[in-house]
């Protein structure tokens, strides 16, 4: 990455996938108005310029050494040093069990050969697929003022008249957390800390107008009622109404398309942190996980982000994997249709504690019985990049 467009639209892909075609019929049941609608959506964006903040504190502060990765886990293994290998342990869990959202799995048998060939590509596809996505926005929101105008083939929705109208607090715990992305590949940014001040705020600032913009032309194109009731892809519906119903099927293309940016774009970032888990002597196999083979690229830790999305795809049942991800409960009714209600807390907090275990063992149980102590050290692969790995030395030496 040599300039901030690379930068900014690796933050578009990561954020722009399917939600803005499903999620505003979502936001808009729990809400109960389309004024709180489009105001959540102006709040998540403030939530998220906050959180970009703190990664820009992170990617640019002089203290930090230059060599570290990038990515939450090299950033709390530097400012929480104490107890030793607690947080590498617990990071390491979460990120191999959790950070791989069911929707994404679809895309990798497409993703698997781009990877492999990206590396001969003239134009990264990420940079492509962002302005793809960034131009299907766009047409919605002219959609949506085609429908403003009057020139649709149906009634106009009045849904602004009275915006607040119906208001509940179904929708607070709704946020979004998807603007991290450079962050994993700071190691690659030339200038990161003026990329990660730039390209931040600039992708947030973006994304945010696009969004409000789409919800305002999908409110346009169709009624309260058909928002509600249109099942997640409201964006077929706006497409239904102000042109045919046959241009439902080209909306089709436009969310694969996007989808794929987003499956792009999260699994380079978490195929890096498997890859790095791997350097360290985290995951068992490490020269496995670590490896560029045989394309120079983070093949083996894509290759776990895969197998945990099918694991995670079959194991929850039909209907409940989208919420379950989401985790938006209603205010009154149950959150799933399957599963318990209490399935999400209790998945997260066993992930936690499947880290903490792995801590234990890994960290205290296993070299108390063996005699020796765990000691960070750096090598150079025959890659030639930096490892920076875990070994074993009996405890005299190490004294």
């Amino acid at each position: 990455m040599s300039s901030d467009r690379p930068a900014v639209f690796a933050i578009f892909n990561r954020i722009i996938g399917t939600g803005v075609f499903a999620m505003p019929s979502f936001v808009l049941t729990l809400s109960g108005s389309v004024g709180l609608s489009l105001f959540i959506w102006v709040i998540v964006a403030v939530i998220a310029v906050a959180g970009v903040q703190v990664y820009i504190v992170w990617g640019s502060v002089s203290r930090i050494p230059p060599e570290i990765l990038g990515g939450e886990k090299d950033y709390l293994e530097y400012l929480f040093r104490k107890p030793k290998f607690i947080i590498t342990s617990v990071f390491s869990a979460n990120a191999v069990l959790l950070d791989t959202p069911p929707r994404q799995l679809c895309s990798h048998h497409l993703l698997l050969p781009l990877l492999r060939h990206r590396t001969q590509m003239r134009a990264p596809p990420p940079d492509f697929l962002g302005i793809f996505k960034t131009l299907v926005l766009v047409f919605f929101i002219i959609t949506g003022f085609v429908a403003l105008s009057g020139r649709a083939k149906i009634e106009k929705p009045n849904n602004f008249t009275n915006a607040f109208e119906g208001t509940t607090a179904g929708a607070s715990s709704f946020y979004l957390n998807l603007y991290n992305q450079v962050s994993y590949a700071i190691v690659e940014v030339k200038n990161p800390q003026r990329v990660m001040r730039i390209a931040g705020p600039l992708a947030i600032g973006v994304v945010t107008i696009l969004y409000v913009l789409a919800n305002v032309a999908y409110f346009a194109g169709a009624t309260k009622e058909e928002v509600t009731t249109s099942g997640r892809l409201v964006a077929a519906l706006l497409f239904k109404n102000v042109y045919i119903e046959k241009a439902q099927r080209a909306l089709s293309v436009f969310v694969a398309l996007s989808a794929l940016g987003n499956v792009l774009s999260v699994s380079f970032s978490q195929g890096h942190v498997n890859q790095e888990l791997g350097r360290e002597g985290i995951l068992p196999f490490n020269g496995f996980w670590g490896s560029n083979k045989p394309f120079n690229a983070p093949l083996a830790g894509l290759a776990l982000h895969r197998l945990i999305c099918i694991i995670v795809i079959f194991a929850l049942p039909p209907g409940d994997a989208y919420d379950f991800e989401l985790n938006v409960p209603p205010a009154i009714a149950e959150p799933y249709v399957s599963l318990p209600y209490w399935t999400q807390a209790v998945a997260g907090w066993a992930v936690f504690g499947l880290g903490l275990l792995y801590y234990v063992v890994w960290a205290k149980v296993a070299p108390w019985v063996g005699g020796y102590s765990l000691v960070g050290v750096e090598e150079v692969g025959k890659d030639g990049l930096r490892w920076h790995v875990f070994r074993t030395v009996e405890k005299d030496k190490s004294a």
